[in-house]
């Protein structure tokens, strides 16, 4: 019943206006062809019988008067012809069975309280190529079961959906849908609404 040794590095605190400690893993540099070393972090398995494996945890330091630290996740820029620059990839396990849930990304941010909202998730990307199609945010469900019921996005507030969109394509808006002017509903070979100015509704055929 003895638990595992415990690995530890504490970087030394800054004096004054001093900077504290950095911890640095690098892996080591590939040869000509070579692929550089990689570093890993991980935790310790558990025990035969009902026992967690070991959690990873990046946590900055609780300022004593300022701005808490960030985290970053970088890959490098590609350096030559046609190169692609490495993902950041998160791979979830399993659950053991019909019981067990799968691991999950879970963001929870805490109560804010300041006049500006920061946004819980903000993704940003410049396109610079006019053959660019995208998307800029995909989601992609393999359905091999599931309930007629089961949703593909569910937007909620204080637990309660907004807006979702169903396995089988259904969007449902609890509220209003506002859009601009240019707005036409076209159904795939049959007719289509726009309004053309205020007022006024067009009904369109497939042919336009």
């Amino acid at each position: 019943n003895q638990v595992g040794a415990a690995i530890a590095e504490i970087c030394g605190a800054g004096a004054g206006t001093s900077a504290g400690g950095a911890w640095s893993a690098t892996g080591g540099v590939g040869g000509s062809t070579g692929a550089g070393g990689a570093c890993t972090l991980t935790s310790g398995a558990g025990g035969s019988t009902s026992g967690a494996s070991g959690a990873i945890t990046l946590l900055t330091g609780t300022p004593v008067d300022g701005n808490s630290g960030a985290i970053t996740l970088q890959t490098a820029a590609a350096v030559g012809t046609a190169r692609t620059a490495g993902n950041v990839i998160f791979t979830l396990g399993a659950g053991s069975d019909s019981s067990g849930q799968p691991g999950g990304i879970v963001a929870t941010q805490a109560s804010n309280t300041s006049t500006t909202a920061r946004p819980i998730l903000d993704l940003a990307s410049t396109w610079n190529n006019a053959s660019q199609v995208g998307p800029a945010l995909k989601v992609n469900v393999t359905m091999t079961a599931a309930s007629a019921a089961a949703l593909i996005v569910d937007i909620q507030k204080g637990g309660t959906t907004q807006f979702s969109v169903g396995q089988a394509g259904t969007l449902v808006a609890l509220g209003n849908i506002t859009a601009g002017a240019a707005f036409a509903i076209a159904l795939t070979g049959r007719a289509g609404i726009s309004s053309p100015s205020d007022g006024i509704l067009t009904v369109r055929n497939n042919a336009g």
